[in-house]
């Protein structure tokens, strides 16, 4: 699994991959994250050249602390990881099928924790069916 985290809009972003290579990891960065966007995460070799295909990317080495110098931090990941382990360890784990709907479901409870969700399906169904 890789996370991406929005943090102005404090969105998560769960994608499901078989490698953690670099390539796989910046191919779904580049569909995912438009060029010149801030990019923080620590310092695994796959971030590696960020830089060179369009991002600022700035990294935090985890076993020196969890904020650089300079600020940056993932935790706001970190956390989002904690809590879906906590909830998956509750739940007595996930088969494999389930995990992507079970991901999905778990982003839309975030999103949604702040707002109503009836109001905010009406909001959806307006903007899709206007009345003329």
């Amino acid at each position: 699994m890789f996370t991406l985290f929005e943090r102005r809009r404090r969105l998560p972003y769960f994608l499901m991959v078989t490698k953690r290579t670099k390539k796989v990891l910046q191919a779904a960065i580049q569909r995912i994250v438009e060029p010149g966007t801030i990019i923080y995460s620590d310092e695994w070799k796959s971030y590696n050249g960020l830089h060179k295909i369009g991002y600022h990317h700035q990294t935090v080495n985890h076993s020196q602390a969890f904020v650089s110098e300079e600020g940056t931090h993932i935790n706001s990941i970190e956390s989002l990881h904690n809590e879906l382990k906590l909830e998956l360890k509750i739940s007595r784990g996930l088969p494999a099928c389930n995990i992507p709907a079970y991901l999905d479901e778990f982003v839309f409870r975030k999103v949604m924790s702040k707002r109503d969700v009836f109001e905010t399906m009406l909001e959806i169904i307006r903007e899709k069916y206007p009345l003329e």
